[in-house]
């Protein structure tokens, strides 16, 4: 039977990247250092010390390493414990990250001090490595997030119009079936002429020839048509494969935001519902109505809210509001 060896750098890489438990990393080293048992603390942020150990790691070892590693010192020590053998264990500091990193291996003889601190500082590496990756699967998660929340259609394309991502917008666009669809993961234009414009639009922008180009998509029963911004990173050494479209929507109204309204301009309740019904249209004495007081009430409140907008009429507010309204409506949940 053939096995194939496998360097310790390479199964602490390989746990890294895999994310979950360090089980199968531990394991190998203690097979490697012929140990009993290999336990990998670490620092966490806020403080504390995270430990996890082989496959049966006596629970008197795991407590006297947690113990250890709270005051553990740099480089490789070792100690003889009557009941459980030698303990030997090698520190490594990551100063520009801010953490320790420690690991411990319970053996019945002694063992190699140079393959030990090999093995720690594989793992120490690795957990460097799985911190970073997991900062960019939040940082990732979290720009996924906020491209969902924007009213603007937001989607990436390759040079064969090939659909690579998209935001939340650009998905509800596509439900109306009026101008731009979805055909086999890619984009396609409603009108075969704007189609030829967009895809040499996105082939000038990817070739260098232009920086952004903006093209229209014509919808149908002759509505405003969807404008379509073409751009791609910039600073990039080699030539950009995808280009990145912003899809305006003339249909698509700004929702009102209260939560934005009020931390910007300290609304009051009444000037939140005022406020909404400028944006949407609506008059004051249909407001007056909805909330059963009189016209003058709902004038008096208007008008403290002009101010605190920094406006003099309705029309200025409308516009003051739609500025500050960059997010989609939120979608509406259905009741338990």
């Amino acid at each position: 039977m053939h096995l194939e060896l496998v360097s310790p750098t390479e199964v602490w890489l390989q746990a890294a990247i895999a994310s979950g438990s360090w089980r199968s990393a531990l394991d190998a080293t203690a097979c490697s250092l012929n140990a009993g048992a290999v336990l990998l603390a670490w620092s966490r942020q806020g403080g504390g010390i995270d430990v996890e150990a082989s496959v049966g790691s006596p629970p008197e070892f795991v407590r006297l390493c947690r113990d250890l590693a709270r005051n553990a010192s740099d480089g490789v020590l070792e100690r003889q414990d009557t009941a459980l053998g030698w303990l030997t264990w090698s520190v490594v500091q990551r100063l520009e990250q801010g953490q320790r990193i420690a690991l411990f291996v319970l053996s019945d003889d002694r063992i190699s001090h140079q393959a030990l601190q090999t093995m720690a500082t594989s793992a120490a590496n690795a957990v460097i490595t799985r911190a970073d990756l997991d900062a960019m699967r939040m940082t990732s998660s979290l720009m996924t997030q906020a491209c969902d929340q924007l009213s603007i259609g937001l989607v990436i394309v390759d040079a064969s119009m090939k659909i690579v991502a998209h935001n939340e917008s650009w998905r509800n666009l596509l439900t109306r079936r009026d101008g731009l669809s979805a055909v086999s993961g890619k984009l396609v234009c409603r009108d075969r002429g704007d189609q030829n414009t967009l895809a040499a639009a996105v082939a000038t922008v990817l070739e260098g020839q232009s920086a952004d180009a903006t093209v229209r998509a014509r919808r149908a029963r002759g509505a405003e048509p969807y404008v379509l911004r073409v751009s791609t990173a910039n600073g990039q050494g080699d030539a950009p494969s995808h280009c990145l479209l912003l899809v305006v929507d003339p249909d698509q109204a700004p929702a009102p935001n209260g939560d934005i309204w009020r931390a910007m301009f300290e609304l009051t309740e009444c000037e939140l519902i005022i406020a909404e019904a400028l944006l949407s249209g609506g008059r004051i004495s249909e407001v007056a109505t909805r909330r059963g007081v009189s016209r003058e009430t709902v004038r008096s409140q208007t008008k403290r809210m002009f101010a605190r907008l920094g406006v003099s009429s309705q029309v200025e507010a409308v516009v003051r509001l739609r500025r500050t309204t960059p997010f989609r409506p939120a979608p509406v949940r259905g009741g338990a």
